[in-house]
């Protein structure tokens, strides 16, 4: 294994290796799904994801792509999460209810042809990798 591929499989998040079948892309994508239910948690209730919630999500999310998250590492992206959310809650088009859900698939998964979809997905992965 070439060095960016080893770099790719062993991402140092916050001094933390994530596991070998978590890699940097599921990361981007599974902190992006977080993000966007946070932001509609937000537009529904006016507030942010309880911590259930965002267990809730990152136990469907790793079921449905087949993926395992310790604890450790779910707390910290859904910590993450919220703080992106918070962050991108300046945008108005984040705070449209009718926005988001377009947003999703027919299959609830990011629809990553939206603009914004890919732009939030790009903050993610920003994230996680500076």
């Amino acid at each position: 294994m070439d060095d960016a591929a080893m770099k790719q499989k062993l991402t140092i998040f916050d001094g933390h290796a994530m596991r070998d079948n978590f890699d940097v892309q599921s990361g981007a994508d599974l902190l992006c799904h977080l993000v966007v239910a946070q932001l509609v948690v937000r537009v529904k209730t006016d507030q942010w994801a309880e911590a259930d919630q965002v267990v809730k999500v990152i136990r469907a999310w790793s079921h449905d792509n087949e993926i395992t998250i310790d604890w450790f590492e779910g707390v910290r992206f859904g910590y993450l999460s919220k703080q992106l959310a918070t962050m991108l809650w300046i945008l108005k088009p984040l705070r449209n209810m009718t926005r988001l859900g377009k947003l999703f698939t027919s299959d609830w998964e990011i629809d990553y042809e939206s603009p914004i979809a890919r732009g939030i997905r790009a903050v993610c992965s920003a994230s996680l990798t500076r």
